[in-house]
């Protein structure tokens, strides 16, 4: 390229992804975001889309602090703002074509190891003809390549890639949500049944909670799951598919009148919750699964409970061996790598400190261990008695002063969203409490 444009001598620079002290620096440099603007904590941290993000004044909208949206419905409002800019740019095509485009090409991205590309120049021309109905033309062309939320990942091949997996995850949840809408329609698309065939890992959290988000709104979620169900049992192949639909499913909290068998899928990634006031999910079943993290709380009904088959649980909290698991839902073929030992809340309730410490501490595993993709309120008050109950207010006001957490409110409740940034310094809590140093624990042993 320096030779391209004549500069022989040019000195060429390259910047890494921001951590959060840089990108509000950098951020605030920007005339339409102040210094003290809040942000979401999943902005993604690459200069170049952050740059794209303020430089169109998107990030404006999230002047509010209390209105600031989680990761699902921050991404989907961003890309259908970043989609309307483009289509006034794009002539030839409107800006929901465009991002179906985008939606399209996430598909074929989620045979890759990491669900984010690289996605092959033909794979995108692909995705322009299946959406647009015609082969792209000159300027189609051109708008494949410029394309929003995606990156360059080989050039010698022109090949792409996502540059933030939770914008690749509103994608895909985006298509799997067309898939419940119409599912006999969509499954006419070869390259989306070939996607389906070969991809052996579930839609994430996200995109599942965008699904379930957006047909429940309308009204229409259990229908909708019901009838991709049926249309699934009546076909031998698209075991993603099935993984998609069961991801929802848990996810969801809707219960299910027809049988889903799901196998050889793989659930990483993502922690699977059970508890006491979950729907029915007896009629879904796991065969040769993988699982990162299953969270199993000790009040949860075992007939309410999936059934597991030769499935393997890397992590599995709330029991501490395969004897303590319900024998009617976990099949002896069932293999665990590991069981709660210690670390646990139980051990955490057992220890020598005050109320408002051991309340912080469970909140913080809760949110930061059992799962990093946040927790209703009310699930943060589940296993609690009487007296500690009453400092989870206080501890959650605590976290949001300390930005380890932030809420946020939908139509059904409020979620609150660990800062997943503080990761590290909250493992370092919950190792140490006494010797960490950190001044939210010297806060919360003041709670009465």
């Amino acid at each position: 390229m320096c030779r391209a444009l004549g500069l022989e001598k040019a000195q060429v620079l390259s910047v890494d992804e921001f951590n959060d002290d840089q990108v509000k620096k950098f951020l605030s440099s920007f005339p339409n975001l102040s210094s003290d603007h809040a942000f979401p904590a999943w902005l993604p941290t690459r200069p170049l889309l952050l740059g794209y993000l303020a430089s169109r004044g998107l990030l404006a909208d999230f002047s509010n602090p209390a209105s600031i949206p989680d990761a699902v419905d921050g991404w989907d409002y961003l890309l259908e703002r970043i989609y309307l800019r483009e289509e006034a740019i794009e002539t030839n095509l409107d800006g929901p074509t465009l991002r179906r485009i985008l939606q399209r090409a996430a598909t074929s991205a989620r045979i890759s190891e990491d669900g984010l590309g690289p996605i092959a120049r033909s794979d995108l021309f692909a995705a322009f003809s299946e959406v647009c109905g015609y082969e792209p033309d000159e300027q189609g062309v051109l708008a494949i390549q410029r394309l929003p939320g995606l990156g360059i990942y080989r050039a010698e091949d022109e090949s792409r890639c996502f540059v933030d997996k939770e914008l690749a995850s509103v994608c895909n949840g985006r298509e799997l949500l067309m898939f419940l809408e119409s599912p006999y329609e969509v499954a006419k698309d070869r390259s989306w049944v070939d996607v389906m065939n070969t991809c052996d890992r579930a839609i994430s959290h996200v995109g599942a909670e965008l699904v379930a988000r957006r047909l429940r709104a309308k009204g229409d979620l259990r229908s909708n799951i019901q009838q991709a169900t049926a249309f699934l049992n009546s076909r031998t192949d698209l075991a993603c598919a099935r993984g998609d639909v069961a991801m929802v499913l848990l996810k969801s909290s809707i219960e299910m009148d027809i049988s889903l068998d799901v196998s050889e899928i793989s659930f990483a990634g993502d922690v699977i919750e059970f508890h006491q006031t979950q729907s029915d999910l007896s009629r879904l079943s796991f065969s040769h699964c993988f699982f990162d993290h299953v969270l199993l709380e000790s009040e949860t009904p075992s007939n309410k409970l999936p059934y597991f088959d030769y499935c393997l649980f890397e992590q599995m909290s709330g029991r501490i061996s395969s004897k303590d698991l319900p024998s009617e839902r976990f099949s002896p073929t069932c293999e665990f790598v590991a069981f709660d030992s210690s670390g646990t809340n139980g051990a955490i309730r057992s220890a020598q400190m005050s109320i408002g410490e051991k309340v912080l501490l469970i909140t913080l595993r809760k949110l930061f261990i059992q799962s990093l993709s946040g927790r209703t309120e009310g699930a943060l008050f589940r296993g609690l008695d009487v007296d500690e109950r009453r400092c989870v207010s206080d501890v959650l006001e605590l976290l949001k002063r300390h930005q380890l957490a932030t809420e946020y409110s939908r139509g059904d409740g409020v979620i609150w969203l660990p800062s997943r940034k503080a990761l590290n310094k909250v493992k370092r809590m919950l190792a140490a409490p006494a010797e960490c140093g950190e001044e939210i624990i010297r806060e919360a042993r003041l709670l009465a």
